[in-house]
Parts: structure tokens; sequence; C-alpha cells
């Protein structure tokens, strides 16, 4: 589970920031909020890459947790809003690294 240096998930971060005044804080928690899903679509496709899964797309739950470390995988992207939404992300993530090679 990613955690800020204040124990908040990217989530709980996020909220907390939209109710704070500008301030250091404020911005600490928004930057890590927001970097919070390239981080995690970058462990996701390592992972894939290392377990010889295409990094093309997320597969099932089942099929990660077949592989060392996918469930902690699994609780990781359900903290972050869930499968559909990390898929939706991860998918942009993946034709964005696909140009940067070009």
């Amino acid at each position: 589970m990613a955690q800020a240096k204040y124990g908040l998930t990217p989530e709980q971060a996020s909220f907390v920031a939209s109710y704070l005044p500008n301030c250091a804080l404020k911005e600490e928690l928004q930057a890590f909020s927001d970097n919070y899903p390239i981080a995690l679509n970058e462990k996701i496709y390592r992972f894939l890459e290392k377990n010889g899964l295409s990094t093309a797309w997320i597969p099932e739950i089942s099929e990660l947790g077949e592989h060392k470390k996918g469930f902690a995988l699994v609780k990781e992207i359900s903290e972050a809003g869930g499968m559909k939404k990390v898929r939706r992300s991860y998918a942009h993530f993946v034709v964005a690294k696909a140009r940067s090679r070009q």
C-alpha cells in the first residue's frame, strides 16, 4: 500500500488537500496524489514484464494472484480506485510509453 509521509492513501491525500488553504502541506499532498497513478502504472508494468505476462493490458485478478506478490498488487489497485479506474489509467500509460519509444 502506498502511503504518504502522513499515513494517507493517495485518495485520502487528495481529499484532505482539497480542504486546505494554499500552503506547503497542500502542495505536498497534491503532488503525492497526482504522481501516484504514474508510480502504480509503472509498478504494474514491471510486475507484468517480470512474470512474462503481456504488458498491453492488466489481466484478471485471478491471473494476477497466480504470481508472487500478485494479490498485494491487486490490493494496491483496489486502494487506488479499483480495477476499472486503474485499467483506464494503465491503458493511457501504455500508449504514452509506446509513443515515447518511437
